[in-house]
């Protein structure tokens, strides 16, 4: 075990809402390309949108990833209106759990599949708790692997965001 420390490379205090995005998207694309390379789902092409919500709940999007030559075919499914986004966000939840809890409720398409992905993310700084609440949604491939890369993208934004927050606030 190596006793020196290295340090974050990264200036999280000037951070963008953007570029937080942009590596949560990093991360996201590079689990994408391993599952594609290990065929373990049925296409290439993903559409990735993430963003927050702000105090009065209204979603702000703060990035969006095609990957693939199809990707854009894929746009309508990750709406915020009416697609995996718009359940999650309306119900505070997963887009598959708004599936499974309120069903035939649910509109017929986009609203229904799995990809939207609705999640709190929370720092204890030297000013106390704090908590961002962070959505998005992914689609192209088997809704359970848009998940899983949103899942990625997401908390890999929660982890940087959480760094940010303790950079400029201090630690708790």
């Amino acid at each position: 075990m190596s006793t020196s420390a290295t340090l974050p490379i990264v200036d999280f205090k000037n951070l963008t809402d953007e570029a937080i995005a942009d590596y949560g998207m990093d991360a996201g694309a590079a689990l994408f390309a391993w599952l594609v390379s290990k065929g373990l789902v049925n296409g290439d092409s993903l559409a990735l949108q993430v963003g927050c919500l702000d105090d009065e709940a209204i979603w702000w999007q703060f990035g969006r990833r095609f990957i693939g030559d199809d990707a854009h075919t894929f746009v309508g499914n990750i709406g915020s209106g009416d697609g995996k986004l718009a359940a999650a966000l309306k119900y505070k939840k997963d887009s598959v759990e708004v599936y499974q809890i309120h069903g035939d409720v649910i509109p017929e398409g986009p609203m229904r599949y799995t990809g939207g992905v609705y999640f709190v993310g929370r720092v204890k700084t030297a000013k106390g708790w704090m908590e961002r609440i962070f959505a998005g949604a992914a689609s192209g491939v088997q809704g359970h692997f848009d998940q899983a890369v949103m899942y990625t993208v997401i908390t890999t934004m929660v982890g940087i965001w959480a760094c940010k927050m303790q950079a400029l606030h201090g630690k708790g």
